[in-house]
């Protein structure tokens, strides 16, 4: 005697796996079908700023020697004090401001 009732699992896990493929189907970029469909022999277009496409192994291999948080600020050795923002509590001083300062009150700087 035949068990319908495995049957009838079978058949609903089969149409859910038929579900999941067409669901996934239908979500691939159509380059990627577009590639597949031809068995992975045509090129597929990489990737610019204007235009999607796949990214090649020049700009894997240099996202890859990316650390985490990186970024490409170096800050300068010197630079011009224009550059500093004043506030109330803090001031720049230049060097003679600095060297009348060190000597008022006998207190060393």
């Amino acid at each position: 005697m035949r068990d319908t009732t495995r049957d009838t699992q079978l058949n609903q896990e089969l149409n859910g796996i038929y579900t999941d493929i067409n669901h996934l189907s239908e979500n691939i970029p159509s380059v990627i079908k577009a590639h597949l469909a031809n068995d992975g022999t045509d090129d597929i277009q990489l990737a610019t700023s204007t235009q999607k496409g796949l990214m090649s192994s020049a700009y894997a291999a240099k996202l890859d020697g990316i650390e985490a948080n990186a970024n490409n600020y170096i800050h300068p050795a010197t630079h011009s004090l224009d550059m500093i923002t004043e506030t109330p509590e803090l001031k720049v001083m230049t060097a003679d401001e600095r060297d009348r300062l060190a000597t008022m009150g006998g207190i060393p700087i």
